[in-house]
């Protein structure tokens, strides 16, 4: 039970586990303005030691920290709902190469020679041609 500290604002002690990381924060929460203050949670990714550097500098150059673009782009998806436009872009190339990558392998399969067939063969013997044809043994 959150404990009051006065007659109007409540503190509750909220406890975040983040992959392996736990901090206690409180949540002040007034009965009359609802939550009036919400202390940050963490956000943890791996990304390249180098690629990570350059990044820095980058930042840097514009007076910012990863914390700030981390804090930006949460906003930005909570907000919207969306990706940013950059993000779009990158997925649709990528869905698009994808894409490409499959139709090529269908090409491939659909401009195969078959093998030559004789007489009324089932499948199964066709198959069977064709895997004795492959090991080298005749048929």
């Amino acid at each position: 039970m959150p404990k009051p500290v006065s007659a109007a604002i409540w503190v509750v002690p909220v406890v975040l586990v983040v992959i392996g990381w736990y901090s206690m924060y409180y949540v002040y929460y007034s009965t009359t303005l609802g939550v009036i203050a919400v202390t940050m949670a963490m956000v943890t990714a791996r990304v390249d030691a180098e690629r990570k550097r350059e990044a820095e500098m980058v930042l840097k150059r514009h007076g910012l920290t990863y914390s700030d673009v981390i804090r930006d782009l949460t906003n930005y998806l909570a907000d919207t709902g969306e990706l940013p436009e950059f993000e779009r872009i990158t997925l649709d190339l990528v869905r698009r190469r994808e894409m490409e990558r499959k139709l090529a392998i269908i090409e491939m399969f659909a401009n195969a020679e078959l093998p030559a067939v004789e007489g009324d063969w089932s499948d199964e013997e066709i198959v069977e041609q064709e895997r004795l044809r492959k090991a080298g043994e005749p048929w």
